[in-house]
């Protein structure tokens, strides 16, 4: 007990840094992406926080990003930055419902960790760039709802571990590339900034399954 203690220090230590495996550059190079993608998305960046403090982060022990959730930010009218493709550890993406506009940015391709990509229904226009399917570790893939149009790329067939994808209410034409056999996966859509998961999705239930195209139609749905 407590009478068995000789003596207590009540002087207080000195602060202990934060040990964090990222070098300085990496450090501050990913904390300037973080900050630039929270303003573009008109989302507070606190800077009297680490970015991992910072809601809709997750970090790794390392305090590296590996996932950011930025859904119905009412972001109309923006697109994606481009500077996400300088989080090469990202692995997953969330940043359906805001109205996004313009094309699928071609440096996403860089973050070969990223296993769960979400931009569903928004105003993306153009086709769906090749160079995603460069993305070999992907598990999931939500388009749907946006205004995407060209074939889907032959190269998906090259995604092995994909057991999600979802491409409906676009207005792709041609072939569906071959894939596996089929899987049901809901699509929840509730999310907000202020409501952000506590924790990455659970990807664990879908490493034994197979991948299934939902709702894929060549012209936009109601």
């Amino acid at each position: 007990g407590l009478d068995q203690v000789d003596s207590l220090d009540m002087d207080p230590s000195e602060p202990v840094a934060i040990d964090t495996s990222c070098s300085d550059a990496q450090c501050t190079q990913q904390r300037g992406v973080i900050r630039s993608v929270f303003r573009h998305f008109g989302v507070t960046f606190d800077e009297d926080k680490h970015e991992c403090l910072n809601q809709g982060i997750n970090c790794n022990e390392d305090d590296v990003v590996t996932h950011i959730w930025l859904v119905n930010c009412t972001a109309t009218g923006k697109n994606i930055p481009k500077d996400l493709g300088s989080l090469p550890s990202l692995v997953g993406l969330f940043l359906g419902s805001n109205d996004l506009v313009g094309g699928i940015p071609t440096e996403l391709a860089s973050m070969r960790k990223l296993k769960m990509l979400w931009l569903e229904d928004n105003n993306l226009s153009g086709t769906i760039p090749t160079v995603i399917t460069n993305l070999r570790g992907l598990v999931e893939l939500n388009l749907n709802g946006n205004k995407l149009t060209g074939t889907v790329p032959t190269q998906f067939d090259k995604l092995r571990k994909l057991r999600s994808l979802n491409l409906g209410k676009n207005s792709l034409t041609g072939p569906i590339p071959t894939l596996s056999s089929e899987l049901k996966v809901s699509v929840p859509s509730d999310s907000d900034c202020s409501s952000f998961p506590l924790s990455p999705f659970n990807i664990q239930p879908f490493q034994n399954l197979k991948a299934k195209i939902i709702q894929l139609r060549n012209q936009n749905e109601v």
